[in-house]
């Protein structure tokens, strides 16, 4: 088994709406299933990390918004954390569960760039595990101040300070 595992935080259904979709979505969606398959070819441990929204929010738990994206193929051995803050490993057993499975190294990517991203790259920076930021497998909505793929550019930037941040084709599992 790999000491890599692969951390998709919030691939959830509710991101992909006819009203609201996150930018780049298929492109973001293919670099994402890119991480998989390689993942799976090499053995590594896939983690799929579920936001749990508030009972009025798109992502409530057991709504349809709160479903893993179907580019989110689960297989036995995978891993399903819930989380209620931006951080995946606030409040729950993720560092536990990657460190029982002697994980030392995490790829990430995922929803949203600003938010949870960037929260639990740090996060696990510092935990101790090397981090690998997907630059081309994560995104986000446009903001107030800043349009997404500004947003997107900022962090991969900012997060070199946490990870090593590489396209999907070039990260090693």
């Amino acid at each position: 088994m790999s000491q890599t595992a692969l951390v998709l935080l919030d691939v959830q259904l509710n991101l992909f709406t006819p009203e609201a979709t996150v930018y780049a979505s298929e492109r973001v969606l293919a670099a994402i299933e890119r991480l998989i398959n390689a993942a799976r070819a090499n053995h590594a441990a896939i983690v799929y990390v579920q936001h749990n929204g508030g009972p009025d929010d798109p992502d409530a738990p057991g709504s349809p918004g709160w479903q893993l994206h179907e580019v989110c193929t689960l297989q036995a051995g995978d891993l399903v954390l819930q989380k209620e803050t931006p951080n995946a490993f606030l409040h729950t057993d993720l560092a536990e569960m990657l460190r029982q499975r002697e994980i030392k190294h995490l790829v990430l990517a995922g929803f949203q760039t600003e938010l949870c991203i960037d929260t639990t790259c740090r996060a696990a920076w510092s935990r101790g595990f090397r981090v690998s930021l997907a630059a081309d497998a994560h995104s986000t909505f446009d903001g107030e101040a800043l349009k997404a793929a500004q947003i997107i550019a900022h962090h991969n930037s900012v997060l070199r300070n946490f990870a090593r941040v590489y396209s999907s084709p070039n990260i090693k599992f």
